[in-house]
Formats: C-alpha cells, sequence, structure tokens
C-alpha cells in the first residue's frame, strides 16, 4: 500500500483544521476552538468492520457466527422446542 498524504481521504477534515490552527498560531492570532468530524469515513462501512471482529472472536472461541444473532428467550418458559 502506498503512503497517501495526510490531507487525503478519511482524515482530510482533521488536516484541514489542524492546517487552520497551525495559521492562525503562525500569525499571533488567538486560536479559536476548531471542530472537524474525526474522519470522512462511511458509516455503513464502520459497522461492516466493527461486526467483523465480533465474527473473528465467535470463530477463535468454537463458535459459527451466525449464532452471534441467535435470541436468547427472556423468560426460561419461553424456550422454543
Amino acid at each position: 500500500m502506498r503512503h497517501l498524504p495526510f490531507s487525503f481521504g478519511f482524515t482530510r477534515n482533521v488536516a484541514r483544521e489542524m492546517k487552520r490552527l497551525a495559521e492562525a498560531l503562525d500569525a499571533g492570532l488567538p486560536a479559536e476552538d476548531l471542530f472537524a468530524e474525526p474522519f470522512c469515513f462511511p458509516r455503513w462501512l464502520y459497522i461492516r468492520i466493527a461486526n467483523s471482529g465480533w465474527q473473528k472472536m465467535a470463530r477463535a472461541n468454537g463458535l459459527d457466527p451466525e449464532e452471534l444473532f441467535r435470541k436468547i428467550p427472556a423468560d426460561p418458559g419461553d424456550s422454543p422446542e
């Protein structure tokens, strides 16, 4: 994988705000509060990657990843037959 600049891709908002902060400090101006979304990362991809960890952990513990979606009855008397 080739190296990408900090101001490209998922980190571009953070890089833009850090540049604004550096310019303000260089000019001797007071630094205002800067806010940026930390990453321009698609929500669906974040969720998919986060869920893959559970599946990997299930396999490592001898479970089928599908068992993670199994519903547990709220009342022991309601168990499926």
